[in-house]
C-alpha cells in the first residue's frame, strides 16, 4: 500500500539522469541539492532571485565581523545544520548569555520566572509536559503533513489559549518569551500552538528532555563565520544561478520548463524551495495549490545591526512583547564577545521603516546605550510562513503533502512545517532522500 500522502506520480522510480530544477537557494534548497548530489544526480540547477545564497541565512561582513540577519542561532538539537557545518569546516561558538529586562527595570537571567514559582507545581507541570510530548512524538520527529491530521488538529488552538488550557504556566513564563522575542508572534497574532510545541525538542541537547528542567543551562550557538557561510560552502561546485527572476512555471506529468529573465530552464523534476505563495501568479497553479499555499500567513519582521556602546550582552525586552509595542525592539544581543556590534529584532506590521528606525534609536538610548555612528543595515521581510488555527484544523498540511509529486513538482522549506533553519534543511534532505531514490 502507498504511504500516507503519496500519489502515483511520487511512486515512479527516479532516474539519476533526470534534470532537476530547484527554485530557491536557501537552507532547504541547498540541503536538497546536496543530498541529490550525494545520491548521484548531476543535472541539478538552482535558481535564486537574490544575489546571494542562504535565503534567510544572510551574512554580511562589516569591519571584518560577520553579521547575521534573519537566522542567527543554532539550537542545541540542530543535527542537520550542525552536520553541514562540520562537513564544510564552519565553527559554532557558544552564544552570549541572554537576560530579561522587566517592565519595572528589573533584570533576571533568561529561563528564570519573573516571580517565585512553587517547586511542586513546577514538578507536576514538567511531568505533564513530558507525558504530552511522549504522546505527540510523531509530530516532533516528522513534518506535520506526514502525521495523522487528528494529532495536528489537536495543536490548532492559538498558543496562548492552548498553554492556558494545559496549565503550562512555568513554560510560558520562562521559555516562550525567547520564541516571542525572535519571531513566533504576539498573543494578538493568534499563531497556533503547533509551532511552539514542535520547536521545544530543538532546545534539548540530543532531545534529552530532562535537560529542559533548567533552561538557563541549555546551550545555544552562533556561527563564527556567519550562518550564510554554511550554505555558501555547501553550494560550492553546484550550478546556482543567482539574481535569476522566475517569470513563469509550466508543468505536466513528464516535466516542464521554468521561464526566467535569463532564459528557459527545462526539467524532469521541479523542487520548489521558496514560499509558493509568492510564486502563485507565475505558476500554472491548480485550484488546490492556490487554496493550500494562498492561505499561508507571514509575520512582518525587521532586523538591524549597529555598533553600540553601553549595552548588556543580550536581552529580551519584556515590556515590548505585545502588539501595542510593534515597531520597537523585542530582543537584541552582541554578535561576538568583545565586539561592539549588536543585532536587533522586532515586528513591523503597520509601521513605516522611518518609524522603526526612530524607535530603535530611542530604545537604545533608553537601555543606556549609545549608537556609534548609524545603523549598519536594516532589513524588513515576511517571516515565519504558517497557517492560522482554522487552516491547521482543516488539514492544510496533509493537503500540502498530497501535492508532493503532482505534475513533476515537489515542495520543501519552512512553509511545510515549523519555523527554523533546522526544519528547513532537514526537510530538504528528507524530501530528496524519500522521493528521489
Amino acid at each position: 500500500a502507498a504511504r500516507r500522502g503519496f500519489n502515483i506520480d511520487q511512486l515512479v522510480r527516479a532516474d539519476r539522469d533526470h534534470r532537476v530544477c530547484i527554485i530557491g537557494a536557501g537552507a532547504a534548497g541547498i540541503a536538497a541539492a546536496s543530498t541529490l548530489r550525494d545520491l548521484g544526480y548531476r543535472r541539478v540547477v538552482l535558481l535564486e532571485s537574490e544575489e546571494r545564497i542562504g535565503g534567510k541565512c544572510w551574512t554580511r561582513v562589516s569591519d571584518g565581523v560577520p553579521l547575521d540577519a534573519g537566522a542567527t542561532f543554532v539550537l542545541s538539537h540542530y543535527p542537520t545544520v550542525q552536520g553541514f557545518a562540520r562537513r564544510v569546516g564552519v565553527h559554532l561558538d557558544r552564544a552570549v548569555s541572554m537576560q530579561h529586562l522587566g517592565e519595572d527595570g528589573s533584570v533576571r537571567p533568561f529561563g528564570r520566572p519573573p516571580r517565585p514559582y512553587p517547586l511542586d507545581r513546577r514538578m507536576k507541570e514538567f511531568a505533564r509536559f513530558g507525558a504530552e510530548m511522549a504522546r505527540a512524538i510523531p509530530l516532533l520527529v516528522r513534518p506535520p503533513g506526514e502525521v495523522n491530521p487528528a494529532l495536528v488538529r489537536s495543536y490548532a488552538l492559538p498558543y496562548h489559549e492552548w498553554v492556558r488550557s494545559r496549565g503550562y504556566d512555568f513554560f510560558h513564563l520562562t521559555a516562550y518569551p525567547l520564541l516571542e522575542s525572535w519571531g513566533y508572534g504576539h498573543r494578538e497574532h493568534g499563531v497556533p500552538a503547533l509551532y511552539t510545541f514542535a520547536s521545544v525538542p530543538n532546545y534539548a541537547p540530543r532531545r534529552n528532555m530532562l535537560r529542559m528542567w533548567d533552561i538557563t543551562r541549555i546551550p545555544v550557538y552562533q556561527v563564527r563565520e556567519g550562518y550564510g557561510e554554511i550554505w555558501r560552502r555547501v553550494a560550492v561546485s553546484m550550478d546556482v544561478r543567482l539574481g535569476t527572476e522566475v517569470l513563469a512555471i509550466e508543468r505536466d506529468h513528464s516535466g516542464g520548463v521554468v521561464r526566467t529573465d535569463r532564459g528557459p530552464v527545462e526539467f524532469d523534476r521541479l523542487i520548489i524551495g521558496a514560499a509558493p505563495k509568492h510564486l502563485l501568479e507565475r505558476m500554472d497553479a491548480s485550484d488546490e495549490e492556490r487554496e493550500v499555499f494562498g492561505k499561508q500567513r507571514f509575520l512582518e519582521c525587521w532586523q538591524a545591526s549597529a555598533r553600540v556602546a553601553g549595552l548588556m550582552e543580550g536581552c529580551i525586552l519584556d515590556g515590548n512583547l505585545s502588539a501595542r509595542r510593534i515597531g520597537h525592539t523585542t530582543g537584541f544581543f552582541r554578535y561576538r564577545r568583545g565586539s561592539d556590534w549588536y543585532y536587533f529584532f522586532g515586528y513591523a506590521e503597520g509601521r513605516t521603516d522611518a518609524e522603526i528606525r526612530a524607535n530603535l534609536e530611542t530604545d537604545i538610548v533608553e537601555l543606556g546605550g549609545q549608537l556609534c555612528g548609524t545603523l549598519d543595515y536594516y532589513v524588513r521581510w515576511p517571516y515565519f510562513p504558517h497557517y492560522g488555527p482554522e487552516e491547521l484544523a482543516d488539514g492544510y498540511y496533509a493537503r500540502q503533502q498530497a501535492l508532493q509529486g503532482q505534475r513533476s513538482t515537489f515542495y520543501t522549506g519552512e512553509f511545510t512545517g515549523p519555523m527554523g533553519v533546522e526544519f528547513a534543511a532537514s526537510h530538504g534532505v528528507r524530501l530528496a532522500s524519500r522521493y528521489f531514490v
